[in-house]
Order: structure tokens, then C-alpha cells, then sequence
């Protein structure tokens, strides 16, 4: 009796690990850091391109993207940079697994429909959703974070743009 339920569990961890995709994560990192440094820059660059304000004291249409795009890239080198040293150093290191690319689908899906729609939902209402969208794709499954970080994140961002920037979406 005691062989079959080890066997059970075996069988369990080994339908488990089946779908598991494993990754190094310095290598995830890098990879990782890689993408997000080549498209930050490229966020830069296209920022570079847009005109001064006409008000010097105002923030205009290409500084607020030129902030994020230094402090993404700043960020992303840093990730790539340390993730490298990781790498070379030879140390052995941890695994990121993912238990459901599906997890992933799901999560591209809520971003293509939420960005389909944000013109009827707003901006804050459509980052609401789609972090709710996202957190449950994700596998996310306690109420009280489904519903109050949407929340908090929408009102950040209202907080952040509208009442510090002054800058008003539809």
C-alpha cells in the first residue's frame, strides 16, 4: 500500500514536471534584459524624434517618454550587465520554471483586447482590467489582490499623470 501511493506520487510530480518549461535564470535574465535594452532604446530614439513643448514649463509630448525610455534602458543595461557577470562567473544557479505557456497566451490575449478597447474603457479603466486580466492568467487566485491592486494601480496612474503631470487622457 505504501509502494502505491509513492508511485502515485511520483507519477503526480512527473505529469507536473511534464509540463514544465525550465529555464536558467541568468540566462533567462539575459535574454531578457537583451529585449527589453533593444526596445527601450528604440522607444528612446523614436522620443528623441518628437517635437519640443511649446511651453518650456510644460511637460511636453517627447519628454515624458524620454524620461521613461532612459530610466527603461538604464535598467534594462543593468539587468543584461549583471546577468552577464552571472553567466561568466560559472556559479551554478537557480531555475525559473513555468508550470503553462498557456499562462503566457492568456496573458498576450488580455492585452490585445485591452488595447482593442481602450478607447471605449480609458486609460485607468483599461489598465484596471488588464492587470485583473493578467494576475488571473497568471494563476493569481486571491480576491482580495484580484480587486485591489487593479484598483490601486488604475488610481496610481490617475494619480501620477492627471493630478502630478497634468496630463488628461479620454
Amino acid at each position: 500500500m505504501n509502494n502505491s501511493i509513492s508511485s502515485g506520487t511520483t507519477e503526480d510530480n512527473q505529469s507536473l514536471s511534464a509540463g514544465l518549461v525550465k529555464i536558467s535564470m541568468p540566462l533567462l535574465e539575459l535574454l531578457g534584459g537583451a529585449l527589453i535594452t533593444m526596445v527601450s532604446g528604440f522607444y528612446l530614439y523614436e522620443a528623441l524624434q518628437l517635437p519640443e513643448p511649446f511651453n518650456a514649463k510644460a511637460v511636453g509630448a517627447g519628454e515624458f517618454p524620454l524620461i521613461i525610455g532612459v530610466v527603461t534602458l538604464a535598467c534594462a543595461l543593468g539587468l543584461t550587465i549583471l546577468s552577464l557577470v552571472k553567466l561568466i562567473s560559472g556559479k551554478t544557479s537557480e531555475y525559473a520554471s513555468f508550470p503553462r505557456l498557456g499562462f503566457v497566451a492568456l496573458s498576450i490575449a488580455a492585452l490585445i483586447a485591452v488595447v482593442s478597447f481602450m478607447e471605449i474603457l480609458g486609460a485607468f479603466g483599461s489598465m484596471a482590467i488588464l492587470s485583473f486580466m493578467v494576475m488571473l492568467a497568471g494563476g493569481e487566485r486571491r480576491i482580495g489582490y484580484l480587486v485591489s491592486i487593479p484598483v490601486v494601480l488604475g488610481a496610481t496612474i490617475y494619480v501620477v499623470f492627471v493630478l502630478a503631470l497634468g496630463v488628461y487622457f479620454p
